[in-house]
């Protein structure tokens, strides 16, 4: 018996039984029209708590920035069982790595680059970068969604910090001089300035905040010029007891300043190829804006190729004259290299502008510093100084290979630990106690975790509920539908039709008034949730309001429309359940009527 003879059988019964029939297709259409509705708004309500909630800290919470803390009790330090020197490494990297629920790890490393400069990311404005720093492409997702691909020719990706985008500027209110009385300074409680801010106001140097749109910068091109030397200071500071004078210097003075540190360096390295830096061209794909960091990030890839250059130029720069050892780390600062890990020398490593010292002093006194020695030295840009490897600091000379960078260990103070999802945050957390880093999280995100758990249960109960109802309704009405048509079977087993005949028509029958029913009911509840989409939106609004937001200054407003969305992959799930449940449910009494004699089927009746 071909399918389609017995549709044409099952399509007569529909019409001329249709009360009968509704006793399927009823229950069948509320199924559909329901889980349709429930879980396209359950999508849509998980959706818009990620817009609303999980967007904004979904970011910074997938990434741990575990930082080493010394403890100097008494009773020991901040056990670590795998760094030395208080520093991490890469052994700790990898051994993070291999935590479940961490998808990457890296030490934060900022590159050891003096005066790291732009003159052109906003008009009319030197910006000086502070911390250069590598990062890998995977780790890069934190800040940007656009590739952080390094191709050579092309501009160079760069994800920057806002707090760099400030400016430095002199105002000497028409004198020449100014005296800072430090104890005139002191505040109400008699207490001396507390901060460079504090001394800063009383000063003639100054900076200022860059307004800036984000959106703007995002895929603008600029240049950022690496080494060089920064400019002569123009002032000189005098400090007594209790007061500094600062005195403006003069055109003149500034041009001997300059003279002389081009004749010093100019001894034994070419000054003009070394002021002129190495410049390159970038694309920002990203803005960090967290008040505590201020690192500019660019693709690990490119740093081995920086720094390479970067070194290069200094040694391409280097003449003939014999330079003694003495004068290096002394005279000449830069970075240093024992054969195992590459240290920046302390005035350059994450600060920006390279800084001379001279016996004219320099910013660090100006805000608080140490005052520094009257020795002049000089930091030279891509200068590493060998030292010797027992650890006793002794320089053997300049280090010439360019690849040392890519070589040496590298060593930081933080490691940034990417977790798969947010929700993962507090086991990765309790893994890291139990390999010995004390890391003890701030982050309360127990409530997400609860929104979206509870999200998660109301999805899978509905396709559970589906589930059941569906096997219950096509079970009892399809036995019902054979117990009814007993004598129709014996009737069909007279005429000729055989078991595999009866079994194919009312096998049709139920998947023909389960077709039925799942057309209209989807039509119901695609209107059903367009309906429902303002009513959920505004518990959802209420929801949000009187929780979240009191608490969490985390809360984006969400556009309603989200809420009139049919979810398509639910539809879709139903819809395979369906199928499969009506085939093989309606194999059961589908069976039993082909089973029927006819004889006894027409006695009976």
């Amino acid at each position: 018996m071909k399918y389609l003879s017995a549709f044409s059988i099952n399509y007569k019964k529909l019409k001329f039984r249709t009360r009968k029939a509704l006793f399927l297709i009823l229950p069948i259409i509320i199924l559909i029209s329901l889980s349709i509705i429930i879980s396209s708004q359950v999508k849509n309500v998980q959706k818009a708590t990620d817009e609303s909630i999980f967007g904004e800290i979904e970011e910074e919470n997938t990434i741990i920035k575990l930082e080493y803390q010394m403890d100097i009790s008494p009773q020991g330090g901040n056990f670590n069982p795998f760094s030395e020197d208080n520093q991490y490494t890469d052994v700790d990297v990898e051994t993070i790595k291999l935590i479940n629920k961490v998808e990457d790890a890296s030490i934060d490393y900022s590159l050891p680059i003096t005066n790291i400069l732009s003159d052109d990311l906003f008009e009319g404005i030197s910006i000086s970068f502070q911390e250069i720093t590598m990062l890998n492409t995977n780790m890069a997702e934190m800040y940007t969604s656009e590739d952080f691909i390094y191709v050579e020719g092309e501009p160079i990706p760069i994800i920057l910090s806002a707090n760099n985008f400030t400016e430095s500027y002199e105002d000497w209110d028409g004198e020449d001089q100014i005296e800072i009385d430090f104890r005139a300074s002191r505040d109400n409680n008699g207490e001396p300035p507390g901060s460079p801010e504090d001394m800063q106001q009383n000063t003639p140097v100054k900076t200022r905040a860059i307004d800036y749109d984000k959106d703007e910068l995002i895929g603008k091109e600029f240049t950022i010029t690496f080494g060089g030397f920064s400019d002569i200071q123009t002032y000189e500071m005098e400090r007594s007891e209790g007061s500094m004078l600062i005195t403006k210097l003069t055109d003149e003075e500034i041009q001997e300043k300059e003279d002389s540190r081009a004749s010093d360096i100019n001894e034994y390295w070419d000054y003009s190829t070394l002021k002129e830096g190495i410049t390159y061209t970038f694309k920002i794909v990203g803005i960090t804006e967290y008040q505590d960091s201020r690192s500019t990030y660019i693709p690990e890839d490119f740093t081995y190729k920086l720094m390479e250059e970067y070194i290069s130029l200094q040694l391409d720069s280097l003449k003939d004259t014999e330079i003694d050892t003495d004068l290096l780390n002394s005279t000449f600062l830069g970075a240093t290299y024992d054969l195992t890990e590459l240290v920046s020398s302390g005035s350059n490593f994450g600060f920006g502008r390279g800084r001379d010292i001279s016996p004219g002093g320099s910013p660090n006194q100006m805000f608080g510093g140490e005052e520094e020695t009257s020795t002049e030295s000089y930091e030279i840009p891509g200068l590493i100084i060998e030292l010797s490897e027992d650890g006793s600091e002794e320089v053997i000379g300049i280090y010439e290979d360019t690849s040392v960078f890519e070589e040496s260990v590298k060593t930081g103070n933080v490691i940034n630990i990417k977790i798969n999802s947010i929700y993962d945050r507090a086991q990765v957390v309790e893994d890291l106690n139990d390999l010995g880093y004390a890391y003890q999280d701030v982050n309360d995100l127990e409530v997400f975790s609860n929104i979206q758990n509870t999200l998660d249960k109301i999805s899978v109960g509905v396709i559970i509920a589906f589930i059941v109802l569906t096997i219950a309704v096509i079970i009892l009405t399809m036995s019902k539908f054979v117990s009814d048509s007993t004598k129709e079977i014996g009737i069909f087993r007279a005429v000729g039709f055989t078991k595999k005949n009866i079994l194919t028509i009312f096998l049709t029958q139920s998947l023909l008034y389960t077709a039925v029913g799942y057309i209209i009911g989807v039509i119901i509840g695609f209107l059903g949730n367009i309906l429902a989409s303002s009513f959920v939106a505004n518990w959802f609004d209420n929801l949000i309001s009187s929780t979240i937001e009191e608490t969490f200054n985390v809360v984006n407003a969400v556009d309603h429309s989200i809420f009139t969305t049919f979810d398509i992959d639910s539809l879709a799930i139903l819809s395979a359940i369906l199928v499969i449940i009506t085939i093989v449910i309606s194999f059961i009494p589908a069976i039993k009527a082909s089973n029927v004699s006819p004889v006894e089927a027409i006695k009976n009746e």
